[in-house]
């Protein structure tokens, strides 16, 4: 099996069950308040403190992807996790769960860092995350069909259980990473990577601003759809079949980026993607008229998110220097999920939940206006950049 296959496939899977914050989001929360009363406000919060700590887990990954051996990254990192979901079972503080949570989150970010840096190395960055992510949302489907009925008869314990189990599973492919990963898939790049240089020419930046909002304004939607269904009178166990038909339609959506890569260039699905948040964002605002609002409103932001980031993270890719541009994706992608479920934290309990769909509509907009500035020139030492936004969307 070729190094690079291999190391797809196993962190793609050990990300996919290492952050199961942003997987599980709407469940975990009505299982914290329902487990360990809290209220929907500090559910919120525990979630976004999850996503933030993954950003962070970016900081150090700059310096350590190079120098420090992918196997014990990744051992160091399951066996925390394993830890951090065995202790959740334990605690029922707000304070308590809010830092043990943090800190795995800064694990699991450490998981998905190490995707990331070996996906940006692909010439077809969009077709391999976007099967991840198809693979993604089938775990996602399947545990919101099945986690409510756990989240009844366990609580949120019996989730936080099942992840350390499957955390356990995992580490026992950690012997097949080579131990000098980073050099090996550096050869298979032929060379091309800089160890020490790091650019950020204009689009660059733009690209970092365009993922956090886009990322801030899903994640804004994703974490209020359970609060929104009760608001609407949906009892969780329906609100699990919305969430699971919504995740199914996504998937839909995933395959065809897969099967796309940049055939058609990154502008059109880019566009379509967004076409499809702000449609959701309207449709929400309208779901105390009809439910199938609120389920067709509910897919299209799920469809977007899976269309839209990998193209984002492609345009980055066109940038990289082996990852490390990367591992900046990452972070604006983190950021912005937690920035969104902090946003939903602090309004829930004093705005109407019909304000966060406005909010989810402007972030689209705002992602829309940052994208087309890409249409100016940019130049950076060393690196042949596309000059103008056409040319970007294009290898």
């Amino acid at each position: 099996m070729p190094i690079k296959f291999g190391l797809i496939l196993y962190f793609g899977t050990a990300s996919m069950v290492a952050n199961a914050a942003l997987v599980f989001a709407p469940l975990l929360i009505s299982g914290l308040v329902s487990s360990y009363q809290f209220s929907e406000s500090e559910a919120v919060f525990v979630i976004a403190t999850e996503l933030l700590a993954s950003a962070f887990s970016a900081v150090p990954a700059l310096w350590w992807v190079s120098k420090i051996s992918w196997r014990g990254v990744s051992i160091v990192s399951l066996l925390a996790l394993v830890l951090i979901n065995l202790i959740s079972t334990l605690l029922v503080d707000f304070t308590y769960i809010a830092i043990l949570r943090g800190i795995g989150g800064f694990f699991s970010g450490t998981l998905l860092i190490l995707y990331m840096v070996v996906i940006a190395t692909l010439p077809d960055t969009e077709r391999i995350f976007s099967g991840k992510l198809v693979v993604q949302l089938l775990f996602s489907a399947l545990g919101m069909a099945l986690l409510p009925l756990v989240i009844t008869r366990f609580g949120v314990d019996g989730v936080y259980f099942i992840l350390a189990v499957l955390g356990l599973l995992l580490m026992w492919p950690t012997n097949a990473i080579p131990s000098n990963a980073y050099a090996s898939v550096n050869k298979q790049c032929n060379g091309a990577a800089s160890n020490s240089v790091l650019y950020f020419p204009r689009n660059n930046i733009l690209i970092l601003i365009a993922l956090f909002v886009f990322a801030t304004g899903t994640s804004i939607m994703w974490a209020a759809l359970v609060p929104m269904g009760e608001y609407e009178g949906i009892s969780l166990a329906d609100t699990g079949w919305v969430l699971s038909a919504a995740t199914v339609s996504s998937i839909f959506g995933g395959f065809l980026s897969t099967l796309a890569g940049t055939r058609y260039g990154r502008a059109a699905p880019i566009s379509i993607g967004l076409f499809m948040g702000a449609g959701g964002a309207i449709l929400l605002m309208f779901s105390s008229i009809n439910v199938g609002y609120f389920l067709l409103g509910s897919c299209l932001i799920c469809i977007s998110r899976v269309v839209t980031i990998p193209y984002l993270v492609g345009l980055m890719s066109v940038f990289n220097q082996f990852g490390r541009l990367a591992i900046l994706s990452h972070v604006a992608l983190a950021t912005g999920m937690a920035f969104g479920s902090y946003v939903v934290s602090l309004l829930i309990t004093h705005v109407s939940l019909y304000w966060l769909p406005i909010l989810t509509l402007l972030c689209m907009v705002i992602t829309a206006v940052v994208l087309v500035s890409l249409k100016r020139p940019v130049a950076a030492e060393h690196i042949k950049l596309p000059k103008t936004l056409s040319a970007s969307f294009k290898r």
